[in-house]
């Protein structure tokens, strides 16, 4: 949603999708929830009537106005936070791929997204883990990623990182598959991030 926002990747409703389905807590950053766009009122007057009092009820001010202000801060930094994501998205999936960590979609430049994904196969070869145990391994050193092989940097992105950071990154990621303990040095490189960023004052 985010990248969408940001004009770095498809538009759906312009290309003819009926309607969108997305989250507001992930790419496009905001409180946690979900979001639905369309551009025809028949299908929006129809999910009104639906949705209303039977599957949600009950506005919450909070929330409303937390997702404003992301709706805000998208229109005004979108573009810009968009393409840091692919940038590091495509410098970390470098990155890993220099030392070692199987990430698909080499020859296409690994990614166009937000997100890598993990060769499952070639980790369970290398590594002797499979995506879940490759993701715990990670996740006991502070480096949160899925359990499924993917590997995302939106919130990379707002909290300030820089392509040339993903060198450190990989290498924490390569010494954390390997059984090393690099909490600590994990936990430095999130310290060492100037955070938050694409926000207002």
């Amino acid at each position: 949603m985010g990248l969408i926002a940001g004009g770095a990747f498809q538009h759906p409703l312009e290309e003819g999708c009926a309607a969108l389905f997305g989250s507001t807590h992930k790419t496009f950053f905001g409180p946690q929830g979900g979001i639905f766009l369309t551009n025809s009122p028949d299908i929006e007057r129809r999910a009104k009537e639906n949705v209303t009092w039977r599957t949600m009820d009950n506005a919450h001010e909070n929330r409303i106005a937390a997702l404003a202000v992301a709706l805000a801060e998208m229109q005004h930094f979108g573009p810009a936070y968009a393409d840091r994501v692919v940038e590091l998205s495509q410098a970390l999936g470098r990155a890993l791929d220099d030392r070692g960590i199987p990430v698909r979609f080499r020859d296409l430049g690994f990614t166009e997204s937000h997100q890598l994904l993990l060769d499952d196969k070639r980790i369970k070869k290398l590594y002797g883990l499979n995506t879940a145990e490759f993701s715990a391994a990670l996740e006991r050193n502070s480096i949160i990623v899925d359990s499924v092989g993917r590997i995302g940097t939106a919130e990379l992105a707002r909290c300030g990182g820089h392509p040339s950071e993903m060198e450190d990154l990989a290498r924490l990621i390569h010494r954390a598959a390997k059984g090393n303990d690099v909490k600590a040095q994990a936990e430095e490189f999130r310290s060492h991030l100037p955070a938050p960023a694409f926000v207002f004052d």
